[in-house]
């Protein structure tokens, strides 16, 4: 399911789900000088990426897709995220 531009949900099926169907929620909420008191007023909005894996089984399989998805969520923003 898309809602554009605010949501994405989606299965995830892997070895180490142990080829189960799980779901996987991403929202994005911008976050403007509103939201944000923290910001200058001429910052550009940035955007909060929540995700949420469910229907995982199991402490071991829990951790590694927290570690995996820690990792993407990094990497996209060292890519795509905000220059100090």
């Amino acid at each position: 399911m898309i809602e554009e531009p605010t949501k994405l949900v989606f299965t995830w099926r892997s070895h180490m789900t142990e080829h189960k169907d799980t779901l996987v929620t991403v929202t994005f909420t911008v976050l403007d000088n509103s939201t944000n008191k923290n910001s200058a007023k001429d910052e550009k909005p940035q955007t909060l990426v929540t995700l949420i894996h469910e229907r995982l089984e199991g402490e071991y399989r829990i951790k590694a897709h927290d570690h995996g998805w820690t990792s993407i969520l990094e990497g996209l923003n060292e890519r795509f995220g905000t220059k100090d």
